[in-house]
């Protein structure tokens, strides 16, 4: 860049005296452009995000030439990064298809652009590492992975008595494989609980599982949460 303004552009404005004019000329352009795609983007922001995803439907209902810089509008309004066009042509990709199991394009090691449901995600790489189980005593809030356990939260939902009977409560990461009593003749497998309630895969690595002994109890989330017929 140093070469090019030290060395080229003194020989093409010496060649072209015009040269400054007609350069100060486009980059007005460029700027009204640019604030243009910006008018229009937030003018359409509200009808396409909601605080969690981007929804492709509702997206698609606009021209064309407001996808890709609504997308990109998006991403920077939400998480401060400029996409490069790499980004923005793999992104599109994934918009335009109709694939909605999971394809995802990484922008960095820690976020995540996903499809899931006719929606796009950011997501937050979720930790593989957190520790796999723990006991608890239910005297204070524990948190598990990046997960707060509130003890007030539970007294709001009228269960912390029923699980404060039963300690100690046994906290795990869920497999999906657990089965959850959904009244008083049935379980159901937590992996079709979340997959009827469209919980997609990241929000499901997010939730801990309360256990008394071997019995699954509370599917804890700091969002939905998923209650044995036991203690509700």
């Amino acid at each position: 860049r140093n070469y090019i303004r030290r060395k080229i552009i003194p020989h093409i404005a010496y060649r072209w005296e015009s040269f400054d004019k007609v350069m100060s000329h486009n980059i007005k352009l460029q700027d009204d452009y640019h604030m243009t795609a910006n008018y229009f983007c937030e003018n359409i922001y509200n009808s396409i995000v909601t605080k969690e995803y981007l929804d492709i439907k509702s997206l698609r209902r606009y021209p064309k030439f407001l996808h890709n810089i609504s997308i990109k509008y998006w991403i920077n309004k939400i998480i401060g990064i400029s996409i490069s066009q790499n980004d923005v042509q793999s992104i599109m990709k994934i918009f335009n298809q109709d694939n909605n199991d999971y394809p995802k394009h990484i922008l960095n090691k820690k976020i995540i652009l996903t499809r899931y449901n006719d929606k796009i995600f950011i997501v937050n790489h979720v930790d593989d590492n957190i520790q796999k189980s723990i006991q608890w005593d239910l005297q204070n809030d524990i948190n598990f992975g990046n997960l707060n356990i509130s003890i007030t939260k539970l007294k709001d939902l009228g269960i912390y008595e029923s699980l404060l009977s039963r300690v100690p409560i046994i906290i795990k990461v869920a497999s999906g494989n657990e089965r959850l009593k959904i009244n008083s003749k049935y379980h159901q497998t937590l992996k079709k609980i979340f997959q009827s309630n469209s919980i997609p895969t990241w929000e499901r690595k997010r939730y801990a599982m309360l256990f008394a002994k071997d019995t699954l109890l509370v599917a804890y989330s700091d969002k939905k949460m998923f209650i044995s017929s036991d203690i509700r």
